[in-house]
This record gives C-alpha cells, sequence and structure tokens, in this order.
C-alpha cells in the first residue's frame, strides 16, 4: 500500500492542491508562507482528536461564499441551497494497492470496489457545517441589509458575521470520513475517524523557527526525542546492539566536547592580551 496523492481544498494558502508522492520519499520544498507547514497541519487536525478547525483555516478564497450562503438563506431559499453554498475544508488521499493480496489489513474498510482491475482506494476527509444547524451559524443576523443590484453586504455587516463565524465555525462544523470508489464519486461507505488512524500512523517534527527556545515551546521536540531514545538504549536491559550505539554515542560525544575545549583554547590564547587589556577576569571560564 501507497499514497500516491492528496488532494487539499480550501485549507489556508492550500485553495485547490494536489500533491503526487513519489515510492520511497518525497521532499516539500519553497519558501517561507507558501504553505508547506499548511499541508501537515490539515493531517494532524483531521488525525487528532482535539484538534478543530477556525475560520481562519479556510482559504481566504472561502469567505466570498460564507457571505453568498448568508444571502442565500436571508432570502429563504432551501436549505440544500444554503448548504451547497459553504464551503468546506476537504483532504483527499488516493492510495494504491495490490488487488492479488489476499487480506488488506487495515485498507480493507476503504476498498469498496467490487472491480478487480481497480487498484485505488480513496480515503476522504471533510470539515462541513453539521446537520440542522444552518440558523444557528447565522443567528442573530437575520436583519441584516443588502445593498445595490449586487446585493452585498457593507463593511460594518460584513465583519460582525465574520466575528460570528469566528465563535460558531470550531463547534458548528463537524469532521465526517469516508471510502470512496475511485469509479463513482458517489459510492461512499462512512467509516470512523479510528479506521483513518489505524490504516495512517503518522508522527510530527514541529518547524523549527528558533536556535535558542525562547521564543516557542516546540523548538527543542526532536532533541527530546531523541534523549527519550539515547536514554531507553542505555540502560543495562536495553538490546545488545542498541547498548552498542548508545556507548558509540557517548564516545563521540565525550570526543567531540573534547576537540571543542582544545580548539577554544587555543583561539582563546590569541585573543588573550585583547581580553587583557579589557581587564577581563576569570579566564579558565
Amino acid at each position: 500500500m501507497k499514497i500516491k496523492t492528496i488532494k487539499i481544498r480550501n485549507f489556508r494558502l492550500l485553495h485547490d492542491v494536489s500533491l503526487q508522492l513519489e515510492d520511497v520519499t518525497t521532499v516539500v520544498v519553497g519558501r517561507n508562507n507558501c504553505g508547506k507547514t499548511s499541508l501537515s497541519d490539515i493531517i494532524r487536525k483531521f488525525l487528532s482528536e482535539r484538534s478543530t478547525f477556525e475560520i481562519e483555516d479556510f482559504s481566504s478564497a472561502c469567505y466570498d461564499r460564507f457571505c453568498a450562503a448568508h444571502r442565500a438563506h436571508l432570502k429563504g431559499e432551501e436549505p440544500e441551497k444554503v448548504r451547497a453554498l459553504l464551503p468546506s475544508i476537504d483532504l483527499r488521499l488516493h492510495v494504491s494497492f495490490d488487488p492479488t493480496v489476499s487480506n488488506f489489513g487495515p485498507l480493507s474498510e476503504f476498498v469498496i470496489d467490487t472491480d478487480v482491475n481497480c487498484t485505488e482506494a480513496i480515503i476522504m476527509c471533510s470539515r462541513s457545517l453539521a446537520d440542522g444547524q444552518i440558523a444557528a451559524l447565522f443567528e442573530g443576523h437575520e436583519k441584516t441589509i443588502l445593498h445595490g443590484t449586487e446585493e452585498t453586504h457593507s463593511n460594518e455587516d460584513r465583519l460582525a458575521l465574520f466575528r460570528s463565524l469566528a465563535a460558531r465555525v470550531p463547534t458548528l462544523f463537524t469532521t465526517r470520513m469516508w471510502a470512496e470508489n475511485p469509479l463513482d464519486q458517489m459510492d461512499r461507505r462512512n467509516v470512523t475517524p479510528k479506521a483513518v488512524t489505524n490504516l495512517l500512523a503518522l508522527g510530527f517534527v514541529n518547524a523549527q523557527r528558533a536556535l535558542d527556545g525562547a521564543s516557542g515551546r516546540d523548538t527543542d521536540v526532536l532533541a527530546k526525542v531523541l534523549e527519550g531514545l539515547f536514554q531507553s538504549a542505555s540502560v543495562s536491559t536495553a538490546d545488545g546492539s542498541q547498548k552498542n550505539i548508545a556507548d558509540g554515542l557517548k564516545k563521540a560525544v565525550e570526543e567531540i566536547q573534547s576537540g571543542m575545549d582544545r580548539d577554544f583554547k587555543r583561539e582563546l590564547a590569541s585573543l588573550m592580551p585583547a581580553i587583557e587589556y579589557f581587564g577581563y577576569p576569570g579566564l579558565d571560564n
């Protein structure tokens, strides 16, 4: 089983993006604020039980759709039409597999096509408005007056609407997950979040944006992971090969420290006259 393609819609900078994955390793490269972190964040949010989505998580192109849905609601349109105008955040994963395998394991929940020649399964995760919540989403804005022939919101009404949406989107929007037939988009089978997490075992190391650890709590996450691995390998009951690796790492660190001390003292000696000129005490420190 391999994830072939990741498709994302309406999430932050990733308004409509399709990413093809390599067979072994895919490296995503780009300048700051081009959406690299958003790629991992949307997967993290859908797979985490405690994460939610904020109004800011919707791409800016979605904001006009919220206004369009509100206008339709004001005109008394059918709930289905209003819901169709509301944006959703979507993550679609295309997974390839060998159809000759007799046991698909955790993937079996997502293989719903009966065509023996089909070699792809689709996992769909979507964050959209919960059923029956249209009135609650726009509560308090029933008397908004639309302006002009284009029936637009005034700046004040638009701002008031999005202040309400900021408070309501995290609670009124819900996550839905389903398996989708690659040959028929309407052929779906609802799946649980647990089924998705059982299939996709992922770990994340947050972006390291600081050197001194003073500007964020997560800057030392990689160091903590490595420290835990080193401690586990160093205990007396550790596997022999792991113990040898830990001993080798310890020796390497000691050699690096010794070399740094030696080189530092040598370079410091060349600065000694200047340091003494400024009356700096405690050279050994």
